[in-house]
């Protein structure tokens, strides 16, 4: 994907987890519930340690499992073609928690 600000990656991955002990132990470590008992965990790696990359996962109680992630290159190991992320870290989270994955 590129919007003229250079080439980007991004990566959805949608599926159902059963059991889900071993994502919620791995994944989820130390992350609060929501009130409906829907995980959320963000993150963005430290600047200096390879293209740009931030991710989203979302965990629902009945194991539908949300992973959105992007990178400020073409690809997973390619250089940087850019200097911010083609979308927001809060972006990324409103299309992870979207109800339209149900």
């Amino acid at each position: 994907m590129d919007d003229g600000h250079g080439k980007s990656l991004l990566e959805v991955h949608v599926s159902r987890q059963t059991p889900t002990t071993a994502i919620r132990s791995h994944v989820f470590v130390g992350t609060t519930p929501l009130a409906d008992g829907t995980l959320i965990e963000s993150r963005q790696a430290p600047p200096g340690t390879g293209p740009g990359h931030e991710a989203v996962n979302v965990l629902h109680p009945d194991g539908l499992y949300v992973t959105i992630m992007q990178w400020q290159a073409p690809s997973q190991n390619a250089p940087s073609t850019r200097t911010t992320p083609i979308l927001t870290l809060a972006q990324l989270r409103d299309i992870a928690t979207s109800s339209q994955w149900r």
